[in-house]
């Protein structure tokens, strides 16, 4: 399942190839068909990705331009706010960032969101006109390299279901490429069972096998939100004192393994396997004490982490969490893996600081790692 870096850079680029453009929404598999026919023809006013989630506001061609006003007058706002710590700890907190607290959006009906959730299987795939869009690189595999395409105007963003957090970039030399006989770009045709295309003059996405794919209310977004817990990704995430506060508490107030509690998306939204596992080692954590066993100055120190591994993710495309200073050169034959991170799929291995071998158990079904020396 996609970490939370990743959703952010799709929500990027989705943003990148249609905000603020009228769409055309249709649902190729069948499935999404009622749903799609309700945006179809609307224009995309916003995109947010909180954790796992993502969600893309469309309004009616009317409404559109006064919606988008309103959205940058707030995120202005908010982010003029959060230059001064009062002002942030005096915000409503109902979610992992206080702005939700607020309405955002105007709920008339004419607006609508989108709401997905890959899961295990989704995978977006996106194609652009190369002369007039580009796809980002920026895009590129958390696991893998980024496969370059030519022009970098086509990248499939799909997550493998043989193995857990992988997400794999094809390559097709032609995307980008395919005109007409007056020479105006063309989608490609649908791959597999797409529950939705969203289409565009100049670019396409398609989404097959979410999790969750709907149309909801503003209160209904609202609500699920609410429900999240701190995204390390949300704007200011790492200077904010009430959302690092919050996750402190929400840490501690329980005696469950902490190694369950931050991968609970109601505490920490969009934190995965492998940041659980690097983030956990460089804190020095056992990922089995408990959280109420913890003081606050070590929940803090480990959000502070969270929020740099997620962040560097997310502006180099891939999870690397190993630090140049700690990267052996070179990388032992057998053990690629230190290449990347320090115990996370290193089981049996050597611990880069101590030599103690890595141990590896099950927790929640979920493949857990840590040194048994450093982490305590």
């Amino acid at each position: 399942m996609p970490e939370g870096d990743a959703i952010h850079r799709i929500a990027h680029t989705f943003s990148s190839l249609f905000e603020g453009a009228q769409v055309q929404a249709s649902s190729p598999q069948g499935r999404f068909a009622s749903s799609a026919q309700l945006i179809d023809g609307h224009v995309v006013v916003a995109v947010r990705a909180v954790g796992k989630h993502m969600f893309v506001a469309f309004a009616a061609p009317g409404l559109a331009t006064s919606v988008i006003e309103q959205a940058r007058e707030i995120e202005a706002e908010y982010a003029a706010r959060l230059n001064s710590a009062e002002a942030v700890a005096a915000l409503p907190f109902t979610g992992s960032s206080p702005v939700w607290g607020e309405r955002a959006f105007p709920s008339e009906e004419s607006l609508q969101w989108l709401h997905i959730h890959l899961g295990l299987y989704g995978s977006w795939r996106f194609d652009a006109d190369e002369r007039t869009q580009d796809v980002p690189a920026s895009i590129g595999a958390p696991r893998t390299n980024w496969v370059a395409t030519k022009g970098h105007r086509h990248a499939a963003l799909k997550w493998a279901s043989y193995s857990e957090d992988s997400l794999y970039v094809e390559d097709n030399l032609a995307a980008g490429e395919a005109r007409d006989l007056a020479g105006q770009w063309q989608a490609p045709e649908p791959v597999g069972q797409v529950r939705l295309r969203i289409l565009s003059e100049v670019a396409v996405a398609d989404v097959t096998g979410p999790n969750r794919c709907e149309l909801i209310s503003d209160d209904q977004r609202l609500v699920t939100e609410s429900k999240l817990g701190c995204d390390p990704l949300q704007p200011g995430a790492s200077q904010e004192p009430a959302m690092r506060k919050r996750f402190i508490e929400l840490v501690r107030a329980r005696k469950r393994p902490v190694g369950e509690l931050i991968m609970d998306q109601s505490i920490a939204a969009g934190v995965g396997n492998i940041y659980r596992a690097e983030a956990l080692f460089l804190a020095g954590i056992s990922p089995m004490r408990a959280g109420n066993r913890l003081s606050k100055a070590r929940v803090g120190q480990l959000w502070d982490i969270i929020c740099e591994l997620m962040t560097r993710g997310l502006e180099i495309g891939r999870i690397d969490t190993i630090r140049p200073e700690d990267q052996p050169d070179p990388i032992p034959e057998g053990d690629e893996e230190l290449g990347r991170w320090y115990i996370y799929h290193r089981s049996g291995r050597p611990c880069i600081k101590c030599g103690t071998m890595i141990s590896e158990k099950l927790m929640q079904n979920r493949r857990l790692f840590w040194c048994s020396n450093c982490q305590n």
